[in-house]
């Protein structure tokens, strides 16, 4: 089994434009991204982040995850792709 890694960006409760150098990073290089809604996916998709390496970018919200859903819930939906 290959190993990978998980890195959770945060927005907050601002403006989800103003993500940091860091979270930019992190989404333009990563496999996979996958949001919490599918209104996030157009922040993902289009500047800021340009460069977007990822070859899925999906939402909790289409692997079946709802807002309720565990920490747990989440973590294992976002892995399994």
């Amino acid at each position: 089994m290959t190993q990978g890694r998980l890195i959770g960006v945060g927005v907050g409760p601002g403006d989800p434009e103003l993500l940091t150098v860091a979270a930019i990073s992190a989404i333009q290089t990563a496999d996979i991204v996958v949001t919490d809604s599918k209104a996030l996916i157009d922040l993902v998709t289009n500047p800021p982040v340009d460069k977007l390496q990822a070859r899925l970018v999906t939402s909790l919200e289409d692997l079946g995850v709802g807002p309720d859903g565990t920490p747990e819930q989440r973590a294992a939906a976002a892995v399994s792709h």
